[in-house]
């Protein structure tokens, strides 16, 4: 996905910011209008998930599973903003970002996972995404700012519904005839909000 955008984020930065700051926004409103259900869903269906592939003995792995899970959101925003540095010549602060994040995540581990095991490892991950998201988000600002607050907003009301859904249906209910309900209303529901428009969609 950000090989196909790369090469654009690169043209606009040198020809037109403001053609930038609009395709990185709507770029980010797809990538949370799919990444974000997807968390919701596994966290959710985290033990129907495991189940599925794993037998009885593996509840810590279903707790890692919903925490680690949420870092898939906050990776496919960071990359964003990471490879938009690297197009826009910024491929140092990049760099020191991602360090930052490697450091963060070791430090912890070294630390917590000797105490908690599996859980401490999947936290400490994404602790050191939010990380790594912060500083590419602090430093691409400094050259473009796209709309991400605004991105967010609806593909969050959409995901909130499923994840109503979900709580109180997917108990008793097969992972298939789950994650297919799940995908029917979050599509719905994130029409009826405006997230995503028929002409989008097309």
């Amino acid at each position: 996905y950000m090989t196909v955008i790369f090469p654009v984020v690169s043209r606009y930065y040198v020809s037109s910011r403001e053609k930038l700051e609009h395709f990185l926004s709507y770029s980010l409103k797809l990538a949370v209008s799919v990444s974000l259900p997807i968390s919701v869903m596994i966290f959710f269906l985290a033990r129907q998930i495991m189940d599925l592939f794993y037998e009885e003995g593996f509840e810590n792995g279903v707790i890692a599973l919903q925490i680690l899970i949420w870092g898939v959101v906050i990776i496919w925003i960071s990359s964003h903003y990471g490879n938009s540095l690297i197009a826009c010549g910024a491929q140092r602060k990049y760099m020191y970002g991602v360090s930052i994040g490697a450091v963060t995540n070791i430090g912890l581990n070294f630390l917590l996972i000797p105490q908690f095991g599996m859980v401490a490892a999947a936290s400490t991950t994404v602790f050191a995404e939010i990380v790594v998201f912060a500083y590419m988000y602090y430093y691409l600002r400094k050259i473009v700012k796209p709309v991400l607050r605004k991105q967010l907003a609806r593909p969050i009301l959409a995901s909130l519904g499923i994840g109503i859904f979900l709580y109180y249906f997917a108990p008793g209910h097969g992972l298939l005839l789950n994650v297919t309900l799940a995908v029917v209303i979050y599509g719905v529901v994130l029409i009826m909000v405006r997230g995503v428009s028929l002409g989008e969609i097309r």
